[in-house]
């Protein structure tokens, strides 16, 4: 319990009505589910704003133990402690309080400094109930299944039969590089697997070494290494001859 709780549920059974008030709405601040027992109980206070200011509280703590005594209260004599009750029932979002609200819809009855009657409050508490309920159902519905063969979105397309090998993964990173720095894009390395293949079913074949640049065979790091150096010099070249 918070630590100024017990002395405000002590108020509550204090003799000045002022003081067994402001324990009530106070209360509504500790947010201590232990002092709902103490504030229904207060709903049959003999003073209307000790009922009035208990039934706001018991609203504003968001307990539905709470749902039962504001039920019997939607027969308070006074009628802003039934339009207390009523938002309270309102604010906890319990179904179990609209058939008790329901009958209450055709009352006219208004309070003499109010705006609504009886029946309009009740009905706007009991779509706040409605609305409660269905975003509590909406919030606790599984999420719909991705389609199958639906892409992730943002996700590198995957080969056909399967993810890109490594020596294709490197190969896309290399003409990038290349194509940003201006420089010729290199050849596959043999024995890489095209883009979109799938990868073989039979034992992995030892890859050929590399040719050496001008036999026909595809580059060696080394030779793709001197070649973007070359290209990248003369680009330099060529810009500061510009100047």
């Amino acid at each position: 319990m918070a630590p100024n709780a017990k002395a405000l549920i002590q108020d509550l059974s204090d003799e000045d009505w002022k003081v067994r008030r402001q324990a009530a709405s106070k209360l509504d601040t500790v947010k201590d589910a232990g002092a709902v027992p103490a504030l229904t109980a207060a709903l049959h206070d003999a003073n209307s704003a000790v009922r009035l200011a208990a039934a706001r509280s018991l609203g504003h703590l968001g307990d539905v133990k709470a749902v039962p005594a504001l039920i019997s209260a939607l027969d308070d004599p006074t009628f802003i402690v039934r339009q207390s009750v009523m938002w309270a029932l309102g604010d906890l979002g319990d179904p179990s309080a609209i058939p008790a609200l329901q009958p209450m819809a055709g009352i006219a009855d208004k309070y003499p400094e109010g705006d609504m009657s009886v029946g309009q409050i009740a009905g706007l508490v009991v779509k706040r109930i409605n609305a409660a309920v269905a975003a509590k159902a909406a919030a606790a519905a599984p999420a719909p299944a991705a389609a199958p063969g639906a892409a992730t979105a943002g996700a590198a397309p995957a080969a056909e039969g399967g993810a890109l090998s490594p020596e294709e993964r490197k190969r896309r990173r290399e003409e990038a590089m290349a194509k940003k720095h201006g420089g010729a894009v290199p050849a596959a390395p043999a024995g890489a697997a095209p883009a979109g293949a799938a990868p073989a079913a039979s034992a992995p074949v030892p890859a050929a070494p590399a040719a050496p640049a001008g036999e026909g065979g595809a580059l060696s790091p080394e030779e793709r290494k001197r070649r973007r150096d070359e290209a990248l010099a003369k680009k330099h070249a060529q810009q500061g001859g510009g100047r």
